[in-house]
């Protein structure tokens, strides 16, 4: 082996190494971050016992696979809400996929088996969601898009009142989101939220869009 190729490997593994010592600090320092916002709040630090929330989000999306990891316990039953990092892929598939924080929310009102789905929009991706509906005014259609097999489910779920509060969210903090709402429970999922001001505000958003809910 040349010296030029001796080089590039090292380099490699060096950058390598670096980079797994960064994610493991950054995953320490989450960790932390987490469980002092749990004690600070009275919540219940759950770390990665998540058999029973890991089933409650193949409910409301049995098409992906999901890892969730840093469990609190914000709100016990009958209405639970839980926040925690997550991973996420669709099934089947051995990589991409989506990685964050959620919060997720069970909610006692009406519901239906139909899932209806709120995202950011955005042009070009919003051509590849199936099942779209034309729900609320201008300002809400532009800002997002709203997916589900029944539109009249749709309708009633994206209510006025679930459109202001995701609105507000648009002028700020304005993050790109994904909301869930199926089985009766609500999931609000992030890439943006990454201190505890921002989880506090995640599971403030979700709560308010709970109560919205008809």
């Amino acid at each position: 082996m040349d010296t030029t190729s001796i080089v590039v490997l090292v380099v490699f593994g060096a950058l390598l190494l670096l980079g797994t010592i960064v994610g493991v600090r950054y995953s320490a320092r989450q960790k932390a971050g987490m469980k002092q916002l749990a004690a600070e709040h009275g919540w219940q630090f759950l770390g990665i016992n998540s058999s029973q929330l890991e089933s409650m989000l193949e409910d409301i999306h049995p098409n992906e696979k999901w890892n969730a990891w840093n469990i609190i316990l914000v709100e016990g039953p009958p209405q639970s809400v839980y926040l925690f990092s997550y991973s996420s892929r669709a099934t089947g598939r051995s990589s991409g996929g989506e990685y964050g924080f959620a919060c997720l929310a069970d909610h006692a009102g009406w519901c239906s088996d139909e899932p209806v789905a709120i995202y950011r929009r955005v042009a070009l991706v919003e051509k590849l969601l199936g099942d779209r509906v034309e729900v609320g005014g201008p300002e809400f259609r532009q800002e997002f898009t709203v997916t589900c097999r029944r539109p009249d489910v749709a309708l009633t779920i994206v209510n006025q009142a679930v459109q202001n509060i995701l609105l507000q969210h648009v002028r700020e903090p304005q993050w790109l989101l994904h909301v869930r709402i199926a089985q009766g429970r609500l999931l609000v999922t992030t890439s943006y939220a990454q201190k505890p001001d921002e989880w506090d505000y995640l599971i403030g958003l979700t709560r308010r869009l709970r109560t919205a809910l008809p």
